[in-house]
């Protein structure tokens, strides 16, 4: 199963992201990016989806692993107040299948 670490700030975001995704992947959460890298530490993810702001908007910013050492940023963004099913057709769209 691939795992996905979502970063955000907002408990109830990172819920919402976390119940959503867990039918198709092994999730965990980090508050913020200190969280993130020391969790990052201890277990290997397959995936990022991290917050930002990009123009103004709230959105996730996708990083991937493409071997065991290299993450690569994705410049497909999905906006933080997606639904469901507009998270997992997203990721359905990435290489993280």
């Amino acid at each position: 199963m691939k795992t996905i670490m979502v970063v955000d700030e907002d408990d109830a975001v990172l819920e919402n992201i976390k119940s959503a995704l867990e039918k198709k992947f092994s999730v965990s959460i980090a508050k913020n990016n200190r969280e993130a890298i020391e969790a990052l530490e201890d277990k290997k993810v397959d995936m990022l989806l991290v917050h930002t702001k990009m123009e103004g908007e709230d959105v996730f910013t996708p990083i991937i692993s493409d071997n065991e050492s290299k993450m690569m940023v994705l410049e497909n963004t999905i906006p933080r107040r997606c639904n469901e099913e507009e998270l997992l057709r997203f990721l359905d769209n990435l290489t993280i299948k």
